[in-house]
């Protein structure tokens, strides 16, 4: 089967790649599942404040009726290649990798299946204790949204640092953490339920992958003819101030679906340009905070706390849904914060 591009991963960067190139090119999009997963709510559906039918839908029905689609897992990749663990091979001229970071552990928030196995075990505790391991973003955001959805519920966190945010944002982290009652603790102490929310394994596929600033896939320091990376599979060289997550795996969805079709039509590629303006954190309903940061993702110190933080980020939480699938082709440079200069 020979398309012009075969994308592999439906995340946000790999269905926003694939909606975005599939008005001028024939792609191919590959993913191990045939669901489409907002991700950035899993920790609500753990918490049992938002339905599974609010966090995880059909993926055809998320991808442009231009695309084709194939459920399946993808066990090496070479120039103009994709063999899947099935044995079918799929043919192209450019093939993004966009698979995500790695692959999810039993107890994790890596996975809409592992996801739904933790809410199930949570809501038939009447009693006890619920230890969150890891208290970067997505710890604290589980935490604080099952002690304040749970307040039969102890609930411990378990970390060694938190997040470097503005003094405002973290003055209301403390508070808010005092007023559900959870424990901060060093050291794991087990719990009735534990959820680790320390990030995936690795994702043996994209092990190391490193990509230039055009987003072309790099070996031994040279672009590889037809291989492209995007998202929390890939390392930018050069923009060390990148971390992972949909803040930048959404410009890197736009901007190498634009890299590829401009290689199609025998043009240059333009350079990834994107640096943070802003840092979102929910601390349960209605609570949340939103920092402005600056282009390598250091705090301005402008903050906006309370009700209008949790807006925000609800705002921002629901364009990182919507874009991807019904606004690929209008999401642009225009749209995010240039890089650092």
């Amino acid at each position: 089967m020979g398309m012009d591009v075969i994308v592999i991963g439906a995340g946000y960067a790999g269905l926003l790649a694939a909606n975005r190139m599939a008005r001028h090119a024939r792609v191919l999009l590959i993913d191990r599942r045939d669901k489409a997963v907002d991700r950035i709510r899993l920790h609500q559906l753990v918490a049992g404040t938002r339905h599974v039918d609010k966090v995880a839908c059909p993926l055809r029905t998320r991808l442009h009726r231009r695309a084709d689609l194939a459920r399946g897992e993808v066990v090496d990749v070479s120039p103009g290649r994709v063999h899947l663990a099935d044995g079918r091979e799929f043919q192209a001229q450019h093939i993004v990798l966009a698979c995500g970071h790695g692959v999810a552990r039993p107890g994790s928030l890596d996975s809409l299946e592992a996801a739904l196995t933790l809410r199930d075990a949570l809501s038939r505790l009447r009693s006890g204790t619920v230890e969150v391991i890891g208290a970067g973003l997505t710890g604290i955001e589980t935490a604080t949204e099952i002690a304040a959805a749970r307040p039969d519920l102890t609930v411990s966190l378990v970390h060694r640092d938190l997040p470097d945010l503005a003094p405002r944002a973290m003055t209301q982290l403390t508070t808010r953490l005092g007023q559900l009652r959870i424990e901060l603790t060093e050291q794991s102490r087990g719990g009735d339920l534990t959820i680790d929310a320390t990030g995936p394994d690795p994702e043996p596929l994209t092990r190391g992958l490193t990509v230039d600033p055009f987003l072309r896939i790099l070996r031994d320091g040279q672009p590889q003819p037809g291989l492209w990376g995007a998202g929390d599979a890939v390392r930018v060289a050069g923009r060390d101030w990148l971390h992972r997550g949909c803040a930048s795996a959404m410009p890197m969805g736009a901007t190498v679906a634009d890299a590829v079709l401009a290689s199609l039509a025998g043009q240059a590629p333009k350079p990834l340009d994107f640096g943070y303006d802003k840092r979102l954190l929910s601390l349960g309903r209605g609570v949340g905070s939103h920092e402005s940061l600056n282009p390598d993702g250091t705090p301005t110190g402008r903050t906006v706390t309370g009700r209008m933080g949790a807006a925000a980020k609800e705002l921002i939480s629901r364009a990182a849904w919507l874009v991807p699938a019904r606004l690929p082709h209008l999401y642009g440079p225009a749209m995010w914060a240039r890089g650092p200069r």
